[in-house]
């Protein structure tokens, strides 16, 4: 599969497969699976992953956005799709006439939608965003009967569901349970009040992991789609695979003699003569730049260090230690090449602040090409910068 440059993103998608079906055989078969691919799907692209999940148990989609949803849209995705963050009014007739829903937690954006469902002869969904202890957006649980009856009052507008986020779910229990206790609050007032919305959830990647409890009737994973991660207790683990690898070419092999230094500001200077290979990857592909002189890529198998500040397009690794090396040979940025394996973690344990190793993944950038494997085979490109080479990976 033609792609011209020598540094990609390889996703793979029987892992992504297969951390659908893990989630969906955890939930059961009364429990709908709304995958989140906000982000571009996590770094993996928003497309591939979403049809890779409805492919494999889920029944829904989230997004962070409305021009995300719009992509999805147009990509040919007809699955039910939420719109997570808050949208302004503006936005109504695009969110109508893709049929998006959208989170609530105003009185204007909602009357916006309702309003365009009317002149566009449709009906619009939404889902109300309760606030339980995240503090970023939704009304306040006891504001959940007052809110609903004013989003009924609305003609042409339809509250398909009711959820919140947690802050805490992947490694502690007390302030789930309190949120949790603050969301069914919110729901048994609806109830008293005779309103009953069809879908409630509040479970993320790591509720579901967690907290099977709350699962209620929807789940909203993200994470976990494509990153393998621990539950608190081993016993909780599902079987994910990380899908994601990051690979490079060895474009150019010099000697630096001993004294002499590499790249901007001179941070690496050599003891001894080095050889040094350079990669045609750097930090406007998403490569942290506080890996210099202390992170790590596979060649040949071996870990060879970076050497020297990490550049805008390029990088230099130390390959002194590893004999052989010839320009066009793969490097391993993220992933495994023979034993040894790059993580996500390897880079958030020399980055420190980012605690979220997901996080790193979404750094790399559009810039890099997406290939696309199932059982070992490319089946799909995606490269920006040459969208005439881009091939979609079917539904």
């Amino acid at each position: 599969m033609q792609r011209h440059r020598p540094a990609w993103v390889e996703v793979n998608l029987d892992s992504i497969a297969n951390n659908v079906r893990q989630i969906k055989n955890r939930v059961g078969k009364d429990v709908c699976v709304m995958a989140t691919v906000k982000g571009d799907g996590y770094g993996h692209g928003a497309y591939e992953v979403a049809a890779t999940a409805l492919r494999n148990g889920a029944g829904k989609l989230a997004v962070a956005m409305v021009d995300e949803g719009i992509e999805l849209r147009e990509a040919g995705i007809k699955a039910p799709i939420l719109i997570l963050g808050m949208s302004l009014p503006e936005h109504a007739a695009e969110i109508v006439r893709c049929d998006l829903m959208q989170a609530v937690c105003t009185a204007e954006l909602p009357a916006a939608m309702a309003q365009e469902a009317i002149r566009q002869g449709k009906t619009a969904k939404v889902n109300i965003k309760v606030n339980t202890g995240m503090n970023r957006i939704g009304i306040r649980p006891e504001e959940a009967v007052p809110y609903a009856k004013s989003l009924l009052a609305l003609p042409g507008l339809e509250i398909e569901g009711i959820f919140t986020h947690f802050a805490t779910s992947y490694y502690e229990q007390e302030f789930v349970r309190l949120q949790f206790d603050r969301f069914r609050q919110a729901i048994d007032s609806l109830e008293a009040a005779d309103i009953h919305i069809p879908y409630k959830h509040c479970c993320n990647s790591g509720a579901v992991l967690n907290f099977p409890h709350m699962y209620l009737n929807q789940v909203r994973p993200g994470t976990i789609i494509t990153t393998a991660a621990p539950a608190q207790t081993s016993e909780m683990n599902l079987d994910l695979r990380t899908a994601m690898g990051v690979k490079t070419k060895v474009v150019f092999i010099h000697a630096l003699a001993a004294g002499e230094s590499i790249g901007y500001n001179l941070l690496y200077t050599a003891e001894t003569p080095r050889q040094i290979a350079v990669l045609p990857i750097g930090w406007a592909d998403g490569l942290p730049s506080d890996l210099a002189n202390k992170g790590n890529v596979l060649i040949h198998g071996k870990r060879c260090p970076i050497r020297g500040r990490i550049c805008m397009d390029q990088t230099m690794v130390d390959i002194t230690d590893v004999p052989g090396v010839a320009i066009g040979d793969e490097v391993v940025i993220l992933g495994r090449q023979g034993e040894e394996e790059i993580l996500p973690t390897d880079w958030t344990a020399i980055i420190g602040g980012l605690n979220s190793h997901v996080s790193l993944r979404c750094l790399i950038t559009k810039r890099m090409p997406r290939v696309y494997l199932q059982e070992g085979e490319a089946v799909g490109l995606r490269t920006a910068l040459r969208p005439d080479l881009t091939q979609l990976v079917a539904q």
